[in-house]
């Protein structure tokens, strides 16, 4: 075979390839796309304003699973997104099954459903349906803030929504742990924050494997951690807590 053939055969192999398998793909993503569907909604304060950013995603339940909370979700659905101005979401390429919606913000102040509320609404999506209407409702919370003051600058910084080198957690009432999100750093400290439920007694801890601490009375911190019971009163907007870094932690 001569080299123009050879040129000639393999430029017909693609024009004959390439399309083909591009048909097969196509093929099957539009198959895939009609076995999928999607969920449309709203999530919304219980004041009945929207939350806009809020990222919102569908949890798959299991056939075992009760549907109360706090529910121990079996898959957490990846594609989650974050809701329009107005508060609508639309979660696609879900498959067919039950799910309970759930919503997070970085917005103080706010309880993720999922976690808190008494009961959660089951959603059944069919093959390729596009359920729409739906509403999560986030209630409202009291905000704890932990101030870890850092004089002597210990802490490095870091870009974490959650830092494990302090600990900032609660035990809550639900019988559940939850960890403090970092609000804000400066050359100073850290500040951290947590949405409780109000009118309910919940367990603060603070420790650390790094640092040794004190409260803000001065008296230092035993190295199992400091807790303190803690009431979140009903319509309180924040209670602030102070400890302190005083050296590395032998």
């Amino acid at each position: 075979m001569t080299l123009t053939n050879s040129r000639e055969s393999a430029c017909n192999w693609r024009h004959r390839i390439i399309p083909q398998a591009v048909a097969i793909m196509l093929t099957i993503t539009a198959g895939f796309s009609q076995s999928t569907g999607s969920i449309q909604g709203t999530v919304v304060g219980d004041n009945g304003k929207p939350i806009p950013g809020a990222r919102v995603y569908a949890a798959a339940k299991s056939t075992s699973q009760q549907v109360k909370a706090p529910p121990t979700i079996a898959t957490k659905v990846g594609n989650a997104v974050n809701a329009a101005p107005d508060g609508a979401f639309t979660i696609p390429a879900l498959p067919a099954g039950p799910y309970v919606l759930c919503a997070q913000t970085t917005t103080p102040g706010w309880l993720d459903p999922c976690q808190w509320s008494s009961s959660i609404s089951l959603v059944t999506l069919a093959t390729g349906q596009n359920l729409t209407g739906q509403k999560v409702v986030m209630t409202a919370g009291a905000i704890l803030q932990v101030r870890i003051n850092d004089p002597s600058q210990f802490l490095t910084p870091t870009a974490a929504a959650i830092a494990h080198d302090v600990d900032v957690l609660a035990l809550a009432s639900n019988k559940a742990y939850y960890y403090a999100r970092i609000a804000s750093t400066d050359p100073t400290g850290r500040t951290h924050q947590l949405t409780l439920p109000f009118g309910a007694t919940h367990t603060l801890i603070v420790r650390s494997q790094q640092f040794t601490l004190s409260d803000e009375k001065g008296v230092a911190i035993p190295s199992t951690g400091h807790t303190e019971s803690v009431q979140t009163a009903a319509g309180a907007t924040s209670q602030t807590y102070n400890f302190t870094i005083t050296g590395w932690n032998n």
